[in-house]
């Protein structure tokens, strides 16, 4: 069967930036035939262009998922005991080795 993009991934945190909306976490998809994920940022409301489109609404932390690794279990939290105006947040992840869909059954990817 593989594995499906809606299947997957999806918001885990949401942290208030005061008047400058909210700052939300979460992971996503990297490929249909493996379970590699990667882990995001989105800026919320997204800043819009003409009034219609967002600009950037998914900041993808790439590095993250380097080397064939995947990364998920994201989580979010504002440090210290400063304002909600502030920007000063913890991200935490986890890495992982993501299995491929054979046909056959699972497998690690990449060998």
């Amino acid at each position: 069967n593989g594995f499906k993009y809606d299947e997957r991934g999806g918001p885990s945190d949401l942290v208030s930036r005061g008047s400058k909306g909210w700052l939300g976490v979460l992971q996503g998809p990297m490929s249909p035939s493996t379970n590699q994920m990667r882990v995001g940022l989105a800026q919320l409301p997204c800043q819009q262009l003409d009034g219609e489109t967002c600009r950037d609404e998914i900041h993808w932390l790439d590095s993250f998922s380097a080397d064939g690794n995947g990364a998920g279990w994201a989580r979010l939290s504002r440090i210290g005991s400063l304002s909600e105006e502030s920007d000063h947040f913890l991200l935490g992840f986890a890495t992982y080795k993501p299995l491929q869909e054979t046909g056959y059954g699972k497998k690690f990817y990449p060998e």
